[in-house]
């Protein structure tokens, strides 16, 4: 009778093991394809691989991560307890006139320069959000709705924390500017958005397609003769408006001094809907 039972107990051993191995298969294959599915979603969500793949890269940057974390304590610091919403985006703040004389103040204007409307893009070139930003158009197709009522005004907003070498790229665009005007500045401006990091080489190929004087150029970067301008872009743009990422867009009204913050990478219907409640005010 022992023997029996201890055959019964082995046999229902082994039934269990069976059991359990299968259950920790199924289980193993599951959270497989839960995570598969879940990568693939958040592949389609970023705009396809190679997004995800710089989503990637820029979320595993120690200086991000850190950048992220001072930007929430400035946050909640700023709110003061209270909760924020999205009337901070939407509801037209003003600027009085010397606010508005300083940011306006050695700017390179594109589009028509007496429109009532003017958008500040607060940018990095090596920015991939920014990039996308430029390469969609996005601004460029609010100018085509509003040919006479908007204008463009690109303000140089490098990340060091993240972009290293993209300071050198904002001087490079500055001193395209100040050699060539505004044509030449906007234009090395789409030229550098097309670079993955800038050095004395490529921001003096740069230079040379937008067909500025190599030795002008040249010297005006060896100088350093825009570093402060840039250095103070980016503190105006915090101490202005807040904005401490890139792209921050900004639509302002010249003739009553209310302005809108569109930060991020939105697309044209955000920026439609924001110039005509400005229009409309």
């Amino acid at each position: 009778m022992k023997k029996k039972t201890f055959k019964l107990d082995s046999d229902n051993s082994k039934i269990i093991i069976i059991v359990l191995l299968a259950i920790n298969l199924l289980l193993a294959l599951y959270i497989s394809f839960f995570k598969k599915d879940a990568l693939w979603l958040e592949t389609l969500k970023s705009g396809w691989r190679e997004n995800f793949t710089l989503i990637e890269k820029l979320y595993n940057n120690e200086n991000f991560k850190d950048q992220q974390a001072q930007t929430l304590v400035q946050v909640l610091d700023s709110m003061e307890g209270e909760t924020a919403s999205e009337t901070e985006t939407t509801n037209a703040k003003i600027l009085d006139q010397t606010t508005m004389d300083s940011i306006l103040k050695d700017t390179y204007v594109k589009w028509n320069e007496n429109a009532r409307f003017v958008i500040f893009e607060y940018s990095d070139f090596l920015c991939p959000f920014c990039q996308r930003h430029h390469n969609d158009r996005t601004l460029q197709k609010v100018q085509e709705k509003y040919p006479n009522d908007v204008a463009l005004i690109f303000k140089n907003m490098p990340l060091v924390q993240l972009h290293p070498t993209a300071p050198l790229g904002a001087e490079a665009a500055e001193c395209a500017g100040k050699i060539g005007g505004s044509e030449a500045f906007y234009n090395y401006v789409d030229k550098a958005f097309t670079q993955s990091n800038f050095d004395n080489d490529n921001t003096l190929a740069l230079a040379k397609e937008v067909g500025l004087n190599s030795s002008r150029f040249t010297t005006c970067i060896k100088n350093n003769e825009f570093k402060s301008k840039v250095d103070w872009i980016i503190e105006e743009a915090g101490n202005i408006f807040g904005i401490n990422g890139t792209p921050g867009n900004v639509i302002l009204d010249k003739e009553t001094g209310k302005y809108v913050i569109v930060n991020w990478a939105y697309p044209f219907e955000k920026f439609d809907e924001e110039v005509q409640n400005l229009m409309n005010q």
